[in-house]
């Protein structure tokens, strides 16, 4: 962890798991990493926390930002959907914020 840069993507529990895990990108080399994808990466990290603490609104509104600003990063595209979709139908109050994956 001291030596890279990492953006966190999600929580998953893979097919078959109870126990989910956070999945993260390697964004490159500390000190490496250029200013602006720092800021994209802290700006997903807060777009992220807002999502798992079911802002589902402000989720919404981080996520736009950081497909606008990068219309290529899959994630936050992805996001943006869940999140959309939770504003109209959220999920159970137990919820921790795992994806739960159906298939390998």
């Amino acid at each position: 962890r001291e030596h890279i840069e990492a953006r966190r993507l999600d929580r998953v529990a893979v097919k078959g798991k109870s126990k989910s895990v956070f999945i993260y990108e390697l964004v490159g080399l500390k000190g490496q990493v250029d200013d602006e994808t720092l800021r994209f990466v802290n700006s997903c990290e807060v777009a992220l926390e807002t999502y798992f603490t079911r802002q589902w609104k402000i989720a919404a509104q981080l996520f736009h930002a950081a497909a606008k600003s990068r219309p290529t990063d899959v994630t936050a595209r992805l996001f943006l959907k869940r999140a959309m979709h939770y504003m109209k139908s959220p999920p159970p109050a137990e919820w921790d914020g795992t994806f739960i994956m159906t298939s390998k």
